[in-house]
C-alpha cells in the first residue's frame, strides 16, 4: 500500500515539472494551447484491503469452536464410529452392516447414526446422552429400540424400518416414519415423544402400535395417511395438542389431555374410528371425514366446538359436551 502511494506522488511531480495539469500542456510562449488530457490518477485507499477486525474475530472463534468440538468428540466417540466436524457419527450405510451389536451415542456430544443400508443396524440405538441427535433407518433397517435426546433429535425411518419402540425426549423432537421417504410400514412399534416441542409423521401403514405425545410446550401428531396410527393416539402434558387422522387412520381412540388448547381433525373415510375425547381448555373437534368418529365423541372444560360434517359421520351418536361454552351445530370446523 505504501509503494502504491509513493508512486502516485512521484507521477503528481512529475506532471508539474514538466508543465502539466489536468487541463493539458502549458506554453510559455502565449501560442495556443494544444490541450492534451492527463490521465487522472486516483489516490490509493490506504484502507481499501484492511480486513474487518470484528470478522477475524468470528471466524478464529468458529476454528477454535470447531477444534474444541472436535477434541471432544475424538475423546467420546467409540470406535468404529469416527468424528465428522465434531460430531460422532456412525456409518452403518453398508448394506446389513452394523447388525447386533447395540449402538451408543457417547454423552455430552453430537452423534449422527446413519443406518441407511439396507437391513443396516439390527441392535438398539441408544442416542439418549448426546447433546443433539440425528438418526436415519433405510429399509428394513433399525429393528429394534430407538431412543434420542439432546438439544434437538430428529429420527427418519423409511420402509419396514424403526421395527421396535421409538422415544424421543430432546428440547425438539422430529419423528417421521416414512412420511419424507414416501414409504410405509415404518416405525411398528410404539412411538412416543416427550421432549418440549414434538412432530410425528406418519405415512401409510406406519405408526401401528400407540402414539403418545406429551411434550411439554407443543404436539403435533400427524396420521394424516392410509392406515395409519391404527392404535390409540394420545396427546397432551402441556399447553397444546394437534391431531389429524386420515383414510382408515386413528382406528382406537383418540384422547387429548392438553393444558391448553387441543385440535383433533378426522378428515378421512373411516377416520377416527374410536373415541374421540378432549379435555384441554379449549378443544376443536372435526369430524370431517366420510363415516369417520365411528365412536363417541366428547370435550368438556371452559370451550368445545365439535362438528360432524362428513357424510354418516358421528355414527355414534351427536358430540356430547360439558364445557362452560358449547358450539355443536358449526358449519366449518376448524
Amino acid at each position: 500500500m505504501r509503494r502504491a502511494l509513493v508512486a502516485w506522488l512521484s507521477v503528481a511531480g512529475l506532471l508539474v515539472a514538466c508543465g502539466l495539469d489536468e487541463s493539458g500542456l502549458l506554453s510559455d510562449s502565449g501560442a495556443p494551447d494544444v490541450s492534451v488530457d492527463a490521465p487522472k490518477i486516483d489516490p490509493p485507499d490506504a484502507f481499501a484491503d484492511t480486513p474487518d477486525d470484528d470478522a477475524l474475530d468470528a471466524a478464529a472463534a468458529d476454528v477454535f469452536d470447531l477444534d474444541a468440538a472436535q477434541a471432544a468428540c475424538e475423546a467420546a466417540c467409540p470406535s468404529p464410529a469416527t468424528c465428522v466436524a465434531g460430531t460422532c457419527t456412525f456409518d452403518c450405510s453398508s448394506d446389513y452392516s452394523c447388525q447386533t451389536a447395540k449402538i451408543t451415542c457417547p454423552a455430552g456430544v453430537p452423534c449422527d447414526v446413519r443406518c441407511t443400508g439396507t437391513g443396516a443396524c439390527t441392535g438398539p440405538i441408544d442416542c439418549t446422552q448426546a447433546s443433539r441427535c440425528d438418526v436415519a433407518c433405510g429399509p428394513y433397517a433399525c429393528t429394534k429400540t430407538i431412543g434420542c435426546g439432546g438439544s434437538s433429535c430428529s429420527i427418519d425411518c423409511d420402509q419396514n424400518a424403526c421395527g421396535g419402540d421409538v422415544t424421543c425426549n430432546a428440547s425438539s423432537c422430529t419423528l417421521d416414519c416414512g412420511r419424507d421417504a414416501g414409504a410405509s410400514y415404518a416405525c411398528l412399534g410404539k412411538t412416543t415423544c416427550t421432549g418440549d416441542h414434538c412432530s410425528i409423521l406418519c405415512a401409510p401403514d406406519s405408526c401401528w402400535q400407540a402414539v403418545r405425545c406429551t411434550a411439554t410446550s407443543s404436539c403435533d401428531v400427524d396420521c394424516d395417511a392410509s392406515y395409519a396410527c391404527q392404535q390409540t393416539v394420545g396427546c397432551g402434558g402441556g399447553p397444546s395438542c394437534d391431531v389429524t387422522c386420515g383414510d382408515n387412520a386413528c382406528t382406537g381412540d383418540v384422547t387429548c389431555d392438553a393444558t391448553g388448547t387441543c385440535g383433533v381433525s378426522c378428515v378421512g373415510v373411516y377416520a377416527c374410528y374410536g373415541k374421540v375425547t378432549s379435555a384441554a381448555q379449549t378443544s376443536t373437534l372435526c369430524c370431517d371425514g366420510p363415516v369417520s368418529c365411528a365412536g363417541a365423541v366428547s370435550c368438556g372444560q371452559t370451550s368445545c366446538k365439535a362438528a360432524c360434517l362428513g357424510a354418516g359421520s358421528c355414527v355414534a351418536g351427536p358430540p356430547s359436551c360439558s364445557a362452560q361454552t358449547c358450539d355443536l351445530d358449526a358449519s366449518t370446523c376448524p
